[in-house]
């Protein structure tokens, strides 16, 4: 799913943290920006899309699925692509944390509803609950529930109790791309992982702001649960994040093998080091920072070099007469299901899609997408979505819908964009002409995705190409 986050009220600076300035793959210090909600069967990404009034300001986000990449740089993020051989397991428990052997959290995760799932619970309840793990959105979120069917719903996915206590921040409307949720933000939570595996020293997740997920307006999809929001850095205006809160600088999704599906945070970078997950030699997908066009959030995003549908690419809208492909910016998101996209691609998407199967091709064939992006050493990687039912997932993971509303793409309304605020800054001019979300079906079953942050100036960790 895609976070679009909309906060009820203007916030100048983070609760948790000032303003830092952040560093672009190009040298550029940016200030941060905004962050995310909920899943959905297909479209989820946090972008905040603000709506100003005396009382309210909207901040709209879209979330990112990885599964297939790495990243690594100076709270910056590059990826690239793992292939099944060069990737090892963690190392025997009980050793001590170094810059060799990092505290790492590994944590399950199942597939259901159309997205892959954790388990967490929070100190002073016995309450276990259930959320997407999202690499699209940024918050911690548990549910309150106002259903009618409460006592079976909670009793499934877990609802709110009194967890924690109530913070001084005032309530907020956070947006998805699908719609909008009603938050109210809770302080002094601890959280825990049942189920996962800890190598290294041992981590206490406490003190931890988090949202209470209340009424939600205008969602669609599959999805069951909350989102449990994995992006850590974002604009001023956008309410702290779950990683930014705790001691882990690198983040790994693995989602090669059904059944053996993980989540790993590492307190260093050395996460992904050469004797380990990949081989630093190897050439790697390099990871761009949206903030710098107005995106609320760092998105794990990168440009493609083309898209092609049933084998035809898509060329550029801006200009026909040079026939050149589509410059798309494309989010890598374990929110959604299938793809998403701004409207003018979904109409290309639709329109050759169409032509393929007037020409003689079978539907799923014709509605093929493929999206080519060039490594660091020059050489082509391909995402394939999955196409038809999957053997352990079923249905879904080729489901392309439009998206609705992206105020930072320019995309939603008039009143949306009329009233879309960047903080701190005039985003830059975007080299790219539509936007993409990446969800599971071009991530499962191929690769692993790993990020990372650093401190220092940034460097780029290296990835192989998907066998």
């Amino acid at each position: 799913m895609q976070y679009s986050g909309a906060t009820l009220l203007p916030h100048p600076s983070l609760t948790h943290q000032s303003t830092p300035a952040y560093v672009t793959s190009n040298g550029q210090n940016l200030r941060p920006r905004a962050t995310k909600s909920p899943p959905l069967s297909c479209c989820h990404e946090f972008q905040p899309h603000r709506l100003h009034s005396a009382r309210r300001a909207y901040s709209e986000m879209r979330r990112a699925t990885l599964s297939t990449l790495s990243a690594f740089a100076a709270w910056l993020l590059s990826a690239g692509i793992l292939p099944r051989r060069s990737l090892a397991r963690q190392k025997e428990p009980g050793k001590l944390a170094t810059e060799e052997q990092p505290t790492v959290l590994s944590v399950p995760l199942h597939w259901e509803a159309g997205g892959f799932y954790l388990s967490f619970s929070l100190s002073g309840s016995d309450t276990k609950f259930l959320a997407v793990a999202d690499t699209g959105s940024p918050f911690m979120l548990v549910a309150k529930c106002l259903r009618k069917d409460c006592p079976s719903y909670c009793a499934e996915v877990g609802c709110f109790g009194g967890e924690g206590q109530q913070s001084d921040l005032p309530d907020t409307i956070e947006g998805y791309a699908s719609g909008l949720v009603e938050i109210q933000w809770r302080r002094y939570g601890s959280v825990r992982f049942p189920g996962s595996t800890l190598t290294g020293n041992a981590i206490t997740l406490e003190n931890l702001q988090f949202g209470v997920q209340g009424k939600v307006m205008g969602f669609g999809g599959t999805g069951k649960a909350v989102f449990f929001g994995l992006i850590r850095d974002h604009m001023s205006d956008v309410k702290t994040s779950f990683l930014e809160q705790t001691p882990f600088r690198a983040l790994s999704v693995d989602l090669r093998q059904p059944g053996l599906e993980l989540m790993s945070l590492a307190t260093t970078t050395a996460l992904l080091r050469p004797d380990g997950w990949f081989d630093k030699a190897l050439p790697y997908l390099p990871l761009l920072d949206p903030r710098r066009w107005g995106d609320p959030v760092k998105h794990y995003a990168a440009i493609a070099k083309k898209l092609l549908v049933g084998g035809e690419t898509v060329l550029s809208a801006a200009d026909a007469a040079e026939a050149r492909p589509r410059k798309i910016l494309c989010i890598f998101d374990t929110g959604t299901t299938g793809a998403c996209m701004t409207p003018s691609l979904f109409e290309a998407f639709n329109t050759i899609a169409q032509q393929g199967a007037r020409a003689g091709l079978a539907f799923r064939r014709a509605k093929q997408l493929d999206v080519i992006f060039e490594l660091s050493d020059g050489q082509e990687q391909a995402f394939k979505m999955y196409t038809g039912q999957h053997p352990a997932y079923g249905l879904g993971l080729d489901l392309v819908t439009p998206i609705d509303e992206m105020a930072w793409a320019g995309v939603g309304p008039p009143a949306s964009l009329a009233n879309y605020k960047v903080p701190g800054a005039v985003p830059d001019e975007r080299p790219f002409e539509d936007v993409m979300l990446l969800g599971l079906g071009f991530l499962v079953g191929n690769v692993q995705f790993s990020t990372q942050s650093e401190t220092s100036s940034p460097s780029c960790s290296d990835r192989t190409k998907q066998k």
